[in-house]
């Protein structure tokens, strides 16, 4: 992480070409949504479900740079989330999912003129996925780590009470999933195939719009789907048990956010 973080840091201090004078801006941003995650097998009967609030914290600053500006940020969440399941064997599992997530992003949002500007973006996420353990059924771990391209557009509408609308699209280019269970599993990397992510976002100014510090709300959809991957063998104190896959996951957040930007 501290070597992912250089190139933050240096993007943010770097002196805009071109001559132009340097304009620079931070935003503190808290959201809060409605999350739902399903699993589904390969005849596309759903294995689980899972359910609740996914708060989330973000910072991000921003620079000019040339004809558009230079945006670097860190974001961080914890859920708790209902897990509505079954297990190997097909008994029904009630229980609960907690996670913890941090991302790191850098990215450069182009102009194309007054209202329109293209953002292009490099994303590193990582995930812990625990799954609490119910009776005699283990628990379950899961380590998610992914690096991300995506590609954004953000138009600034004429009419007031909209700041911008954004339509975001990400692709992970090399991301993968480590399964574990204490006593149970021992950890074994599972490469996933594909995983894409598409966000729709809104700034709704609430006050100081135009003056140093501003407030605002931003309203938020996104949806995600990862691929099932291939299988890999698995072992229990070191001695082959058999091979295991992570299902495919399909997920969609509803929610909303404050921001403080200055």
């Amino acid at each position: 992480m501290r070597r992912a973080l250089a190139p933050v840091c240096c993007a943010l201090v770097a002196w805009p070409a071109w001559g132009q004078p340097a304009a620079l801006g931070v935003e503190l941003g808290v959201a809060a949504g409605y999350r739902q995650l399903a699993e589904h097998d390969s005849d596309g009967d759903r294995l689980l479900e899972e359910t609740g609030t996914a708060p989330s914290l973000r910072i991000e600053g921003w620079r000019t740079l040339g004809p558009g500006s230079v945006f670097a940020g860190l974001g961080a969440t914890r859920q708790v989330l209902d897990y509505d399941g079954r297990s190997q064997l097909g008994r029904p599992i009630r229980t609960r999912s907690d996670y913890r997530g941090e991302r790191l992003w850098l990215g450069y949002r182009l102009a194309l003129g007054p209202a329109w500007h293209l953002a292009l973006r490099w994303e590193r996420s990582t995930l812990r996925r625990s799954i609490r353990p119910v009776g005699p059924i283990r628990g379950l771990d899961e380590n998610y780590r992914g690096d991300w391209l995506g590609l954004g557009l953000r138009y600034r509408p004429a009419a007031a009470g909209v700041d911008w609308v954004e339509a975001s699209w990400l692709r992970a280019i090399d991301s993968e999933v480590t399964v574990s269970s204490e006593g149970a599993i021992d950890p074994v990397a599972l490469p996933l195939p594909r995983r894409d992510a598409l966000h729709l976002v809104a700034r709704i100014p609430v006050l100081g719009a135009g003056t140093g510090a501003a407030l605002a709300v931003e309203p938020a959809l996104s949806w995600g789907r990862t691929g099932a991957s291939d299988e890999r063998p698995w072992t229990r104190d070191g001695i082959p048990r058999g091979r295991l896959h992570q299902p495919r996951q399909t997920e969609w957040q509803l929610g909303a956010g404050l921001v403080l930007s200055w």
